[in-house]
């Protein structure tokens, strides 16, 4: 028998063990069953008197209000891939684990991986059904030696994409994209960009865009060009990777279906183009002070008042935000084009 204090302790027998860890240290090391951590990065370069949201575009974020399918497209030519080969496995298999990575082979007798274009190790695979990626190391006619930082044990038949390395441009060549269907359910999807030519999503049901971000890149390893994820007729934007990052920092996140944010903690920063002139900065969720979802009614959680200086702010109480739920912070500031960063994180059950 044993009665639950609070997260991470238990009385055994009368017995208090003492934690290893503590609590928020292990969610982020993968300890604590059934949570996982989250951090959301939001900026905007140019705040000015107006109330608008800390994302990369400025003004008002406005989520998609039906499930769609997006395009998506670099400003500059450099933002691209090229496919090389693609099929469905006969198997894939890991085959030895070291430094947290898993060397796998991969099979398939219906692909001659040394006829061209002949993929050279460094290339990119893309695994279509684990949503994993791997580096190529060695090549044989029909089977590819990889390396995989993504963990689990590969499911052995799945469709599959090679990206040539040495192809395509210098900057972003495939981004995921995490996002949440009509039903608010996650969901991930892998995206060969072609420049400044928009490539549709697989999807057509997105709600909500979470993140994009870069799975592989050419030799310049960060995007060459803005990189937008916009609806088909080209506007609005629903998230953005800027030029020379790898992710990007659009501050606006939804609960997914069947589970619950906890934010622990929220940091503002502001600068402006001339000192003694302050920014306001709210933490907003649609979700009441009692955890519950207010349907596009946006509640303020926090609060803060910035001076060319950054602070952070720890939720002691965490503050719980319910499914379907989204969370964003807005600003505004005495100084015109004034530029304002921030981040909530906590964890997800």
């Amino acid at each position: 028998m044993s009665e639950k204090l609070f997260e991470g302790l238990e009385a055994l027998g009368g017995n208090v063990p003492t934690l290893a860890t503590p609590f928020l240290y292990g969610v982020a090391k993968g300890d604590v069953s059934g949570k996982s951590k989250l951090r959301i990065m939001g900026y905007n370069n140019d705040v000015d008197a107006a109330v608008e949201d800390l994302w990369t575009n400025g003004g008002t974020y406005v989520p998609p209000t039906a499930a769609m399918g997006m395009e998506i497209v670099s400003a500059a030519a450099a933002d691209a891939g090229v496919v090389i080969k693609s099929g469905t496995s006969d198997s894939i298999t890991c085959v030895s684990s070291t430094n947290d990575s898993c060397i796998i082979t991969l099979t398939d007798a219906a692909v001659d991986f040394l006829a061209a274009t002949i993929v050279a190790a460094g290339d990119y695979v893309l695994l279509e059904t684990d949503h994993a990626k791997a580096v190529v190391l060695t090549v044989a006619q029909h089977v590819l030696t990889m390396r995989s930082y993504d963990g689990a044990d590969p499911t052995p038949a799945q469709p599959y994409r090679i990206v040539d390395d040495s192809a395509g441009g210098t900057g972003v060549k495939v981004v995921a994209i995490h996002y949440l269907d009509g039903d608010y359910a996650e969901a991930e999807e892998y995206v060969v960009l072609d420049g400044t030519t928009p490539v549709l999503t697989a999807a057509v049901d997105i709600l909500r865009v979470n993140a994009i971000h870069t799975i592989f890149a050419g030799t310049g390893n960060a995007a060459a060009g803005q990189i937008d994820l916009r609806h088909l007729a080209d506007t609005p934007i629903y998230r953005s990777i800027p030029i020379d990052f790898n992710s990007d920092s659009d501050g606006f996140y939804t609960v997914p279906s069947g589970k619950t944010l906890y934010i622990s903690t929220w940091q503002i920063g502001s600068g402006t183009g001339s000192n003694n002139r302050a920014c306001q900065a709210w933490l907003r969720a649609t979700a009441d002070d009692h955890g519950y979802y207010t349907i596009g009614r946006w509640d303020t959680k926090g609060m803060a008042l910035t001076q060319d200086s950054t602070i952070f702010i720890p939720m002691l109480a965490p503050l719980k935000i319910p499914a379907l739920a989204d969370v964003k912070v807005s600003a505004k500031c005495q100084e015109t084009n004034s530029k304002m960063s921030t981040h909530f994180e906590g964890w997800l059950e």
